[in-house]
């Protein structure tokens, strides 16, 4: 996990942008920035001609975001570590489940193709 930079581009201040889609918000969909505002780092807005986006106002902020590809390595040394194998079948019909003797069964289409 890491944190990356985010920009939020616009040619209006975003004070006046977020009055303007609350506004239009009339599911009345939750907002809970307030609520989170301490978990995740604030973001800036950057002075006119600070960066080469050709708008007025420019927001910087630091979104968490996943590697996924080394998460699932990680995943899967724990589960090779820990005795865990893969077993390809193939099932014709739901009946034939019945015919394992695992416990256990991961369907993981995609992920074990080789």
């Amino acid at each position: 996990m890491e944190f990356t930079d985010r920009y939020a581009l616009s040619d209006e201040p975003f004070d006046k942008v977020r009055e303007e889609s609350e506004k239009l918000d009339t599911l009345g969909f939750g907002s809970y920035s307030d609520r989170i505002r301490d978990l995740t780092p604030r973001p800036q807005d950057l002075p006119p001609g600070a960066t080469a986006f050709p708008v007025k106002y420019v927001r910087r902020s630091q979104s968490m975001q996943f590697n996924i590809a080394d998460y699932a390595h990680t995943l899967m040394t724990d589960f090779f570590t820990a005795g865990g194998k893969f077993v390809r079948k193939e099932f014709h019909a739901p009946n034939d489940l019945t015919q394992l003797k695992e416990k256990v069964v991961i369907n993981c289409p995609g992920l074990c193709s080789a």
